[in-house]
């Protein structure tokens, strides 16, 4: 029952249903863990809520059954909810986000990789021949290390790091933004690749939504390398940026002659010198305690 109270309070699964905002959620979360009906949360938020905050709750648990029939459909496509109270939950996003993870995800493939030693690679859609090369000898080295790869699935650098992974015999998560739906159908998830998404499976691209997922990236891999970002602007930029002030992990930068404006600033703001993919296991393990963890 936990997951569909979860789904009910916390996505917007179905349209037209809103969902509460976190700081209710926080409020609720140890009662839906052990809740077995929906009266028993509605009862607990009557007690601890505000009347407001208590009656948008039992709002939310309205018509419940369309919640379990979505599930059940997205589950016919092989997609799965995945709430912070399963064993497949990102456990690195519990432990880095300070109580701001996404309370469900919705997953298609293999779904344990969400907790195995991970490698993210991340840069702009538009990247040069340069950087994609670097890009995919990063996917390759990540790989013979024994890491899976992390992108955010866009075009450039994430399909070129995934691809690389792949081809490498590696694996690859990718935490899409939107259109989660339409590239399962496509076939693109499976065993080795496994797509991810925070938002409704069939969401249309935002650029919010876009921006949002970045910080999920960083926080679930070992280490981030980023092979091309603009400077003070996009969403490689922002990400890397928030992720190297909030120390969600080592974030490593392509050092080349050629590399953008971007990647100078943020080594200047911490970001960690990444010169050679050869050097890749040993920055990782100079960058923190337990960075490979």
């Amino acid at each position: 029952m936990r997951t569909l109270f979860t789904v009910a309070l916390t996505t917007h699964l179905i349209p037209g249903r809103n969902s509460v905002p976190p700081k209710i959620w926080r409020e609720l979360r140890g009662c839906v863990a052990s809740a077995s009906s929906a009266e028993e949360v509605i009862e607990y938020s009557n007690r601890v809520l505000a009347p407001t905050d208590a009656t948008r709750v039992a709002a939310c648990f309205e018509d419940l059954h369309e919640y379990e029939d979505a599930l059940a459909t997205l589950s016919e496509t092989d997609i799965s909810c995945v709430t912070e109270f399963d064993d497949n939950y990102p456990q690195n996003w519990i432990r880095k986000l300070s109580g701001k993870h996404p309370a469900a995800i919705f997953g298609s493939g293999n779904l344990p990789l969400l907790n195995a030693r991970s490698i993210g690679i991340v840069g702009s859609r538009a990247v040069d021949d340069a950087g994609a090369a670097f890009a995919r000898q990063v996917s390759q080295e990540a790989v013979r290390l024994g890491f899976i790869v992390i992108s955010g699935g866009a075009k450039g650098v994430d399909q070129v790091a995934t691809e690389a992974a792949i081809a490498a015999g590696g694996e690859a998560v990718e935490i899409v933004p939107d259109s989660m739906l339409r590239r399962v159908l496509a076939g693109l998830s499976g065993p080795n690749r496994l797509l991810v998404t925070p938002y409704q499976p069939d969401a249309g691209f935002s650029a919010g939504n876009a921006m949002g997922r970045n910080k999920l990236i960083y926080a679930l891999s070992s280490g981030t390398v980023v092979v091309s970002s603009s400077l003070g602007t996009g969403g490689t930029w922002s990400g890397a940026k928030e992720a190297i002030m909030k120390r969600f992990c080592p974030v490593l930068v392509r050092s080349a002659e050629n590399a953008p404006p971007g990647n100078r600033a943020l080594i200047e703001l911490g970001g960690r010198l990444l010169g050679d993919v050869g050097e890749l296991e040993a920055v990782l393990e100079s960058s923190e305690p337990g960075a490979l963890f």
